[in-house]
């Protein structure tokens, strides 16, 4: 909702009540459209207003694992479907658009997050391997998504059973991919090899002086410096 439609309806109210009882309206009106335009998910958007569902246009998504669990991948013929923090939920592959990831990561503010999908694909491993699906490949009804706003926030509450852990129909992608909102995608069936491709692969360094938090734009300039990818505007600026 714009600010100017924001206004318009306080001022509408503002001329329709007076005293206490207006600025209350007001305010309570203000609180709700403050949290619609949030972007903790559209399970709050679609109160307000039902977003049209449109297919997403993703050509590859991504997901980052460690050598040992890159390895697995091989002997098992494809990426297959884990358990996630909510345990009694469906088990999932977890994606990523790199675009949306690097883009909220470089320009909104979300610096953090891109290193909080490294440090969870890291886990004990010293080497980090990026992986290209097939989009078209994917079965869409099986594909979901949520924003790493609320998962983040969700997780360091420890909020297992909290619904949002489900995910969201991924036809509202472009919603998020407009605000440059960081989210995820979580896939509900297994992938096979055949539509996976290796992207890079990065040694992280073992030094007491390394941060992941701080060099993330390094490691994933070294994942990605011999494929396609490498173009990333947000990668290359200095």
């Amino acid at each position: 909702m714009s600010s100017l439609i924001i206004k318009s309806s306080l001022k509408f109210i503002k001329s329709r009540s007076s005293g206490k009882a207006g600025w209350k309206l007001a305010k309570n009106l203000l609180n709700k459209t403050e949290e619609v335009s949030s972007s903790l998910g559209a399970e709050l958007l679609t109160k307000t207003r039902t977003y049209p569902l449109k297919k997403d246009k993703s050509k590859y998504l991504y997901h980052i694992t460690s050598q040992r669990n890159y390895e697995k991948i091989l002997e098992s013929g494809g990426l297959k479907v884990q358990q996630g923090i909510d345990t009694k939920g469906t088990p999932r592959l977890f994606l990523f658009n790199l675009e949306n990831v690097l883009n909220a990561w470089a320009n909104g503010g979300k610096r953090d997050y891109l290193a909080k999908i490294l440090q969870m694909a890291k886990k004990n491993d010293d080497k980090l391997v990026m992986l290209r699906i097939d989009a078209k490949s994917l079965d869409v009804s099986k594909l979901k998504i949520r924003t790493l706003d609320k998962l983040f926030q969700i997780m360091k509450n420890n909020d297992i059973n909290n619904p949002f852990l489900q995910g969201e129909n991924s036809g509202l992608s472009y919603i998020y991919k407009q605000r440059k909102t960081p989210f995820e995608y979580m896939y509900s069936n297994d992938i096979s090899m055949e539509n996976i491709s290796k992207v890079g692969d990065v040694v992280l360094n073992a030094s007491p002086q390394y941060n992941i938090f701080c060099d993330g734009k390094a490691i994933m300039q070294s994942l990605i410096k011999n494929s396609p990818e490498k173009g990333y505007t947000f990668l290359t600026k200095t």
